[in-house]
């Protein structure tokens, strides 16, 4: 499944859990690379504070790990189907 992993079989199957697990770890790991200077540091909390959010960033790590299977399957489109393998440069979706 892997990578190759798509938007079809995710409409009729759950994802793995350890797939899913793969994911949420790189996800969150990926976080301090957000903040890997100053400016970048500077620069998230400011669009924060322009906006008037609360500290996104306090709760990201939580609330990627409450993601389920269930919450993946859930944003994917009802109708989502694959196009033909030799539909442009490879496998995708459409949703009528």
């Amino acid at each position: 499944m892997g990578i190759t992993y798509g938007a079809n079989d995710l409409a009729t199957n759950d994802v793995p859990a350890a797939e899913l697990e793969k994911s949420k770890q790189n996800i969150i790991r990926a976080l301090p690379a957000m903040f890997d200077t100053n400016a970048a540091t500077a620069s998230a909390f400011a669009d924060l504070a322009l906006h008037g959010l609360p500290d996104y960033y306090a709760t990201y790590a939580q609330g990627i790990r409450k993601v389920t299977a269930k919450d993946v399957k859930a944003v994917i489109p009802s109708g989502a189907r694959r196009r033909p393998a030799n539909y442009g440069a490879g496998e995708g979706i459409r949703t009528e």
